[in-house]
């Protein structure tokens, strides 16, 4: 597999419902048809939308002449308790919307913020264990904190994944290089994949006159990560990777990705996507695509 399929291939969920971009819906459902008609559609996954929205799709199933993919974001909850009652109507909406449309879509996977921290061992079992009945692979959110090894144990015991939010429309949304290389090595030693989401328009960490701060770059979470894992770096020596803002620092090679001439090897590229590093959420998919291109990578 070339380098760049084997690091790329599936890597933008489409989230243009969200901020900043925050579309309409059918403006949103029409951008993402465009896109799975582009040159670049392999870099392009799943449409994201909130589980309890997914009727307000049915209008738009005919611009598809394949199976519509979605992934369906849970309303989440203050408390376990709340997050419980929310997660019923959410399961509820979801059935209600297979059943309605059959093979015309898949609802692949949901996705939720947990409640505040710390959350019991229980009930991310008992949620795991009622989106995998529901079959829908599973992403969990929760911010990094005192909390995060804890929190990935339990997730790895229940056979669920974990979601990182690195970023939004403020800078106190964005988190620090040394939060972000703790939760993808928590991650590593727990053996829990892991997914992220907002803030991740660019390829490389550069500071954004728009936020007022440093942006990271998907090119430094994802070739960073995967020398976590191939090469056995700790959090420290990952945080000095998705800190760099050198667009230089990152290359394609005939046989993988480097950093810094640290090679990560195609077929441990495409491994690791497919089970370690699964993609992000972004409500962009042209200025990925317009800025690797830029790099000459696309």
């Amino acid at each position: 597999m070339r380098p760049e399929r084997a690091l790329l291939s599936g890597m933008v969920d489409y989230a243009g419902l969200f901020p900043p971009a925050q579309l309409p819906l059918e403006k949103a459902v029409r951008e993402y048809a465009v896109h799975l008609g582009g040159a670049e559609a392999w870099m392009l996954g799943r449409f994201i939308i909130p589980a309890q929205r997914l009727e307000e799709l049915e209008p738009y199933l005919v611009i598809f002449s394949e199976t519509f993919r979605v992934i369906a974001l849970g309303k989440g909850g203050r408390s376990e308790d709340e997050y419980l009652k929310n997660l019923n109507r959410d399961l509820n909406a979801i059935e209600t919307f297979r059943t309605a449309h059959g093979a015309a879509v898949s609802v692949e996977s949901f996705e939720a913020r947990l409640p505040p921290l710390p959350v019991a061992d229980a009930f991310v079992a008992s949620v795991a264990g009622r989106l995998r009945e529901a079959g829908l692979t599973q992403s969990h959110e929760f911010a990094v904190d005192d909390h995060l090894e804890p929190t990935m144990a339990a997730l790895a015991a229940a056979g669920a994944g974990a979601k990182l939010r690195c970023g939004g429309v403020t800078a106190d949304t964005f988190p620090a290089p040394e939060q972000v290389a703790r939760f993808i090595v928590a991650a590593r030693d727990a053996g829990v994949p892991a997914k992220f989401t907002a803030g991740l328009h660019h390829p490389v960490r550069h500071f954004s006159d728009d936020v007022q701060t440093e942006m990271h770059g998907f090119l430094n979470l994802y070739v960073g990560g995967m020398l976590a894992h191939t090469a056995g770096f700790g959090w420290q020596e990952l945080a000095g990777i998705i800190a760099d803002q050198s667009p230089d620092a990152f290359a394609l090679t005939g046989v993988g990705v480097e950093w810094r001439g640290r090679l990560v090897r195609s077929e441990d590229a495409a491994r690791l996507r497919e089970n370690a590093l699964l993609g992000q959420g972004s409500c962009s998919f042209v200025e990925p695509v317009a800025d690797l291109r830029d790099m000459g990578w696309l």
